[in-house]
């Protein structure tokens, strides 16, 4: 026959693992996450103990996206937001997925796309330039994408192919 205190001490327990899915679930519910930034925010209320056994349900169910295709969706999502390729590669990393290869091409279009609606005289200005480089740099650009796109070493139809950046 079990105590009436173990019984509590069981109810408290699937409470407490109860609040902890509710806690993953209003995470996920909001956008993807990667299992190291449910870790790290479960990490502030719960054990490991029980972080684990909410995590590992949550795989088996399908709620956590692997990481390949978390990572996918998150350099899309940050493509269309005009972040450059090392912005992207840091952003990922912080979140423990995988880096996303480099497109030299989007990278261009990107940059170009940025000056244009930004500077549109940086052509005849060297302040307006300076101005640019520093706004791709804080976007995350390379070094050689934005002194190509400053420059004008690209052509109207299309940029130099590379394969990596």
């Amino acid at each position: 026959m079990c105590s009436k205190e173990t019984i509590e001490s069981n109810i408290e327990s699937d409470r407490i693992l109860q609040q902890a899915r509710n806690s993953l679930a209003n995470y996920l519910a909001r956008r993807d996450h990667s299992e190291l930034e449910l870790r790290q925010k479960l990490r502030r209320r719960y054990p490991e103990t029980l972080i684990e056994k909410v995590i590992q349900e949550a795989l088996e169910r399908g709620w956590i996206l692997p990481p390949e295709e978390l990572a996918e969706r998150v350099t899309q999502q940050l493509h269309r937001k005009k972040k450059g390729y090392l912005y992207i590669v840091r952003y990922l990393k912080v979140r423990g997925l995988p880096p996303a290869p480099a497109d030299f091409e989007t990278e261009i279009d990107k940059a170009l796309e940025l000056i244009s609606s930004l500077f549109p005289d940086v052509a005849n200005s060297f302040e307006q330039k300076q101005r640019a480089y520093r706004h791709l740099q804080r976007r995350g650009f390379e070094d050689s994408i934005i002194r190509e796109v400053i420059r004008g070493d690209h052509s109207p139809s299309g940029p130099k192919a590379r394969s990596r950046i």
